[in-house]
């Protein structure tokens, strides 16, 4: 008995088109597969053209470091040092109204406040993340402060404002907070124990600004 020509013909085209079938799936395989090792599995980092954020820092360039608990930036440029008032509460925060003197009782000029602020902005990115700025509306450099953000806006996330009267209320808020809840604070030697004394250290750590028109 004969095989049916017919028959074998239908049986050769179904295995030509298995064989298709997976020749086909191999290549789509291995066309994915180069173009992925072809690409980065993240987005490489933006470096900053002012100050790269994964840049060791070099002899003689400013030091930059976490305080305890992660909490303020200490910066050092040879003799010269100053804290910059850091908080990570809802997200990274520089507070510019904290880079008024140095240590030693210098001012800083408008050169040193925009490399002062570019160091601690990077330093935040290469650690953490974009900073947000708060700039002090009562803050004399309050204007400098938002010229700068602006030439820093693509490296930070956002810039705001507060005012010495929102930080006193913060910080009475929290310390009367914790006088309500049965605690005393005791802050420099200092005990805490009702409003008046509270209002008086407020006072003691966010004095008047005075009204002198030379400053």
């Amino acid at each position: 008995m004969h095989p049916d020509p017919f028959r074998l013909v239908v049986i050769a085209l179904v295995w030509l088109a298995i064989v298709l079938v997976l020749w086909l799936r191999v290549r789509h395989f291995r066309t994915r597969r180069r173009g992925s090792e072809a690409k980065p599995s993240a987005a490489p980092f933006m470096r900053s053209a002012l100050f790269p954020p994964d840049a060791a820092p070099q002899p003689g360039e400013p030091q930059l470091e976490f305080g305890f608990r992660g909490e303020d930036i200490a910066y050092r440029d040879g003799d010269r040092e100053v804290d910059i008032a850091f908080t990570y509460g809802k997200g990274p925060r520089i507070f510019t109204d904290s880079i008024q003197v140095w240590k030693d009782g210098a001012s800083f000029t408008d050169a040193q406040r925009r490399e002062v602020l570019g160091r601690a902005v990077a330093f935040v990115r290469a650690k953490r993340e974009r900073p947000i700025v708060v700039v002090n509306v009562d803050d004399a450099a309050a204007a400098a402060w938002m010229s700068i953000c602006d030439e820093l806006r693509g490296e930070i996330d956002s810039v705001e404002t507060d005012s010495d009267a929102q930080k006193r209320a913060f910080l009475k808020k929290t310390l009367m907070g914790g006088l309500a809840a049965g605690k005393g604070w005791i802050v420099d030697g200092t005990r805490l124990s009702t409003e008046e004394e509270i209002d008086r250290h407020v006072e003691r750590v966010y004095p008047p600004r005075s009204t002198d028109a030379s400053e």
